[in-house]
């Protein structure tokens, strides 16, 4: 072996060079291939074997060493089969020893010895079985929580939503009262309460109770939407119109905000409007424009909201219609002005998307069998493009 090739495998403190390891495979590729001498693995093997181990040593070596386990499909699925079929039989063979509260409790004796005593736990209970729909079992773990601490406004709260479910109006009234004279400012009991009076056709009383309410807390929705529509069983117009737009200055989406702009809508008030988008209705705020057909803040802010409508359906077309009486130039100014917004606004959305019309009518509006004249007006009618048209067109 010459001093170069030396270099390679004795000189540890020179790093070889990729022409060095290029030489090197090449010589190891150049060697004869030759078959290992038979036993040599059994012969290397013999003279690795570790020695005999005291028991202890082989016990904790096998213990604390891994070892791998292997199944075939077969042995896998019966191995579970087994398993599945002594539990189901343990199951069985003792469930006439578990306790059961709900079987129990018509004989009035709970076997369940964790509500005998405990308050929170009966209440706890009675609320799941309310989830479960099961109100005649619900209310008696409910009064056992109000016996074991009769100082509680909530459990007298639910105790009364208990009887609601059992349809007993008299007792629901009962517990809400209850839980007031404890908690003067326990809200969902004032708000429970006037819901009982509503469904009494005490609306008087109804409002009175949700005044409460909004007394507490001015942005309590559920009050909010109950005032509305009290004052509408009580014939008074303008009061329901505001308790409705206040409402929807609070929350405009979701089914309850449609049901608002229903109510407001049928007693002739448009300031807000539910305009069909696609498959879905979406609640907007009246679109308000400036002496020149200029769009205000307040219009700003529901364009946005259908900008981010068109940007998350791709597919989706918009018509905007405007109708000004006797004014259709303005119309038109006032159109433009929206597309103008929208195309500036959310540069994705293409300007093909959005169709404009005007018109210089007004618009006649129908809600619940009553018709209304708008003399100016905006709709937005949404309409999904079709595919066929869509494709290949750049935008």
């Amino acid at each position: 072996m010459s001093e170069k090739k030396q270099s390679i495998y004795d000189d540890s403190s020179k790093v070889p060079n990729e022409k060095e390891f290029e030489k090197l495979a090449g010589m190891l590729r150049e060697l004869p291939f030759v078959e290992p001498p038979s036993g040599l693995a059994s012969s290397v093997l013999r003279r690795i074997r570790p020695k005999n181990q005291p028991l202890w040593r082989r016990l904790y070596n096998f213990a604390t060493t891994r070892h791998a386990i292997s199944f075939s499909p077969m042995q896998l699925s019966a191995a579970t089969l087994c398993l599945f079929l002594a539990f189901f039989l343990g199951f069985w063979a003792g469930k006439d020893r578990i306790p059961h509260p709900i079987k129990d409790m018509h004989s009035r004796s709970v076997s369940l010895s964790l509500t005998s005593k405990d308050p929170a736990a009966n209440y706890y209970l009675g609320r799941s079985l309310l989830i479960a729909d099961r109100p005649e079992q619900a209310i008696y773990y409910l009064k056992q929580a109000t016996k074991l601490l009769p100082n509680k406004a909530e459990y007298f709260f639910w105790r009364g939503v208990g009887h609601y479910a059992m349809m007993e109006h008299d007792l629901e009234k009962q517990s809400y009262m209850q839980a007031i004279e404890l908690d003067p400012n326990c809200l969902s009991a004032l708000l429970y309460l006037g819901h009982n009076f509503m469904d009494m056709n005490l609306y008087n009383e109804a409002l009175q109770q949700y005044d409460r309410v909004l007394e507490i807390d001015p942005g309590f929705l559920e009050a909010l939407y109950g005032r509305g529509l009290v004052l509408g069983q009580l014939g008074k117009a303008d009061e329901e119109a505001s308790a409705w737009k206040k409402y929807l200055s609070l929350k405009i989406t979701g089914k309850w905000a449609q049901r608002a702009v229903e109510h407001l809508n049928t007693s002739g008030d448009f300031s807000y409007r539910a305009h069909q988008l696609g498959f879905r209705k979406v609640v907007l705020r009246q679109i308000a424009f400036g002496p020149s057909g200029e769009l205000t803040e307040q219009s700003c802010e529901s364009l946005e909201r259908i900008g981010q409508i068109l940007i998350n359906s791709p597919r989706l077309s918009l018509h905007l219609v405007v109708y000004v009486k006797d004014n259709p130039v303005l119309a038109k100014i006032r159109v433009k002005s929206l597309k103008r917004f929208l195309v500036t606004t959310f540069p994705d959305v293409a300007p093909r998307r959005l169709k404009i019309s005007w018109f210089g009518v007004p618009e006649v509006v129908s809600v619940s069998g009553k018709t209304y004249t708008q003399e100016e007006s905006v709709l937005f009618i949404g309409q999904k493009e079709d595919i066929a048209l869509t494709k290949g067109v750049r935008i």
